[in-house]
């Protein structure tokens, strides 16, 4: 077996969006290692514009795998997981929502955060005009959008606001993690040190002890690595998986039962949409898909510097809502410039008629799962959408509203059909049962395992931090939450270990 030590250093597991950010952090005051399972360092040129991603999200290939989550009843919702290093911020992340101080109360109370120490790391990471830094931008608002917008205001009793900030409610244009050409993904906007070394193709099997239950290193496909610190940031699925796995104790020489139990209390943002067939010219991607016309205009104002569809996610507008008197936002509704056949792989915008929809999350959903694994290693995840009766009882509320948003005010103007209304209206439970879909905001499942420092409890030398040890929600889309847990994390991390080494390999 082949031994290599790292051990005066640190060892990332996972160079997605939280590795990536806190291993750039501790660089400051010790080296560090990334082990990433991607073989691929970065996307085409011509996927990282933002809304070129989805054409990657038909099928399974080299840059994303498709997984299915065990949905509704019997019902199979698929989930992309990145084969890229940068992880999901690479393919996922092009929507910004910071939340609410409200909403990260929690958070920061468990892990012993500051409201200000948050603030300093979003200030330190997210500008609309810093270079160094992951950009943020409004998304352009065209008649569509203004309809939208002025029919929220008027039907929800909303202003105008930023709705990347959920403090209250409001209504507005997305804000986007994009540049002038491409997404400002974690692995594209922020500099990696020089004493970060990244191994990629470097998938770890398994944690490594002594007989003083202390973490010594990892193993990657029978070698051993050795190190001062480890730190699992492999997000749900990758450190949940790592968790469960034997351990190694290289003292005796032999595997042995992990000392904890990972991959209960897991959760998921459900998205419904609510499909809009329009009688007029909207320039949505249904529209857009079918001609080459409008593919080429599109393009060439996108080559020009004019923001337009290509900029974003197809995501224009959003309004954060207060339903069933709730103090504090609890759905996101956000307005979609296409509408969807299915979400199950294969031609996903079959329609190339005009048409957008309205998307609905809860932000704080009350119902749990668990992921488990087979003996190939494949996740079997169940989210157990809508299994807390509070979380159905927001979509029925929230579907209700609208579908009379669009019935009324200028947005109606722009709706010649809504999809499958009188399923919605005889029984609007199996509409939810039947269109309920994966947010792709996974969390949990090792949130009982880390103490207030992200320590591993019962154990030395092992933290973790991703969207596993979240047992709650700071925003609607965990982007920049796991982006600012990771850099507040790593802030501490090199407080209380403060040292410097040369990276030595042997």
């Amino acid at each position: 077996m082949k031994v290599y030590d790292y051990s005066h250093n640190t060892i990332v597991v996972g160079g997605g969006t939280s590795g990536l950010v806190l291993a750039r952090r501790i660089a400051r005051g010790a080296d560090v290692l990334i082990l990433e399972s991607s073989k691929i360092k970065a996307m085409p040129p011509w996927y990282r514009v933002p809304l070129m991603i989805g054409l990657l999200f038909k099928s399974s290939n080299k840059f994303v795998k498709i997984i299915q989550f065990n949905g509704i009843g019997a019902s199979k919702v698929p989930y992309f997981v990145s084969r890229v290093f940068g992880g999901s911020s690479v393919m996922n992340g092009a929507v910004h929502v910071f939340g609410s101080l409200d909403l990260w109360r929690s958070t920061l109370k468990k892990f012993n955060l500051k409201e200000d120490f948050l603030l300093e790391s979003y200030r330190g990471i997210f500008s609309s005009s810093e270079p160094g830094k992951i950009f943020i931008k409004k998304a352009e608002a065209g008649k569509l959008e203004n309809d939208f917008l002025s029919s929220v205001k008027e039907y929800f009793k909303v202003s105008f606001g930023d709705t990347s900030d959920s403090s209250k409610e409001s209504c507005g244009s997305i804000v986007n993690t994009v540049g002038r050409f491409f997404r400002t993904s974690v692995a594209a906007s922020l500099d990696i040190p020089s004493n970060v070394e990244i191994r990629l193709n470097s998938t770890v099997d398994n944690l490594v002890l002594n007989d003083q239950s202390e973490v010594i290193g990892v193993m990657s496909k029978g070698e051993v690595f050795l190190a001062s610190k480890v730190i699992l940031s492999g997000g749900v699925i990758g450190t949940n998986k790592l968790l469960l796995s034997e351990i190694y104790n290289l003292t005796q020489k032999k595997y042995a039962q992990p000392p904890w139990k990972a991959g209960n209390g897991i959760a998921d943002h459900p998205n419904i949409r609510i499909n809009v067939l329009s009688g007029k010219r909207l320039y949505s991607l249904n529209e857009v898909q079918k001609s080459f016309l409008l593919k080429t205009r599109f393009l060439m104002q996108y080559l020009l510097g004019k923001s337009n569809l290509l900029q974003g996610t197809g995501a224009t507008a959003a309004a954060n809502l207060s339903m069933n008197n709730s103090e504090f936002p609890n759905i996101r509704l956000n307005l979609l410039r296409f509408y969807e056949d299915s979400r199950t792989g294969g031609q996903l915008l079959g329609s190339t008629l005009p048409g957008f929809s309205l998307s609905i999350s809860v932000v704080r959903p009350h119902s749990r799962g668990s992921v488990v694994f087979d003996e190939h290693g494949e996740a079997n995840i169940t989210p157990n959408y809508m299994l807390d009766d509070r979380d159905r009882e927001l979509y029925r509320e929230a579907i209700r509203s609208s579908v009379k948003l669009l019935q009324n005010g200028p947005l109606s103007k722009n709706v010649a059909e809504i999809l499958n209304l009188d399923k919605i209206m005889e029984n609007i439970d199996d509409y939810i049962d039947s269109n309920t879909y994966s947010g792709y905001h996974l969390i949990g499942g090792a949130h009982n395992l880390v103490d207030s420092d992200f320590k591993v409890l019962g154990v030395e030398n092992l933290y973790i931090c991703d969207a596993s040890v979240l047992d709650d929600y700071p925003s609607s889309n965990i982007h920049s939450s796991v982006i600012l847990l990771a850099d507040m994390f790593a802030r501490r991390f090199i407080q209380q270990n403060p040292t410097s080494s040369k990276l030595e390999k042997y």
